[in-house]
């Protein structure tokens, strides 16, 4: 008995591994600071933070405590962070890496031992290698032309915003001041 292999299925779970691989991607390359320059409020019922040099305040019930100067954390311990492995500190980036292995094995595996799978590809890279020959570059006086023309374009369209909206900036100051004259007292 042959089974036949549904490549829908398989091309759908390629994709969703290629998605999976750019989301770890993001992971990888976000920062994650552990304090912040901006004063933190807090309004929990009995809430300790820190307010700088050892220093902690405490609130009641319904209270607001203003930490400024001082240090914000958001609830992780990165104080072991240092002590970490290099693999530790990059591991979402390590499994995106063995992803993309992983999917590079079983294509050639599939490429290997399937051949019906084999005859697609290699057309589709005939096809491919076909289409790429059909390109026709621009040369470097278009090249450079082009990219004038872009520049040119994108400084004329960001003058035009810049005074539009200096424009409309002013146009709502006079409409304030003109309706805190028109404002009656009292």
């Amino acid at each position: 008995m042959t089974s036949k292999i549904n490549y829908k299925k398989i091309w759908a779970i390629l994709v969703a591994l290629v998605m999976m691989v750019s989301v770890f991607s993001l992971c990888v390359f976000a920062e994650d600071e552990g304090t912040t320059s901006e004063p933190a409020v807090t309004t929990e019922a009995a809430v300790t933070t820190t307010a700088g040099e050892g220093a902690t305040t405490t609130t009641g019930e319904g209270s607001t405590t203003t930490t400024t100067g001082g240090t914000t954390t958001d609830g992780h311990d990165h104080s072991d962070d240092k002590n970490k492995s290099w693999a530790a500190q990059h591991l979402s980036f390590l499994i995106a890496i063995g992803i993309i292995v992983l999917l590079v094995v079983v294509y050639f595996a599939l490429r290997l031992f399937v051949p019906s799978f084999r005859e697609k590809t290699s057309k589709f890279w005939k096809d491919y290698n076909a289409e790429f020959k059909k390109l026709v570059w621009p040369t470097k006086q278009q090249l450079v032309k082009n990219s004038a023309v872009v520049l040119v374009t994108m400084i004329a369209f960001a003058a035009a915003f810049m005074l539009l909206d200096f424009g409309l900036g002013k146009g709502m100051d006079a409409l304030k001041n003109l309706a805190n004259l028109i404002k009656p007292v009292g």
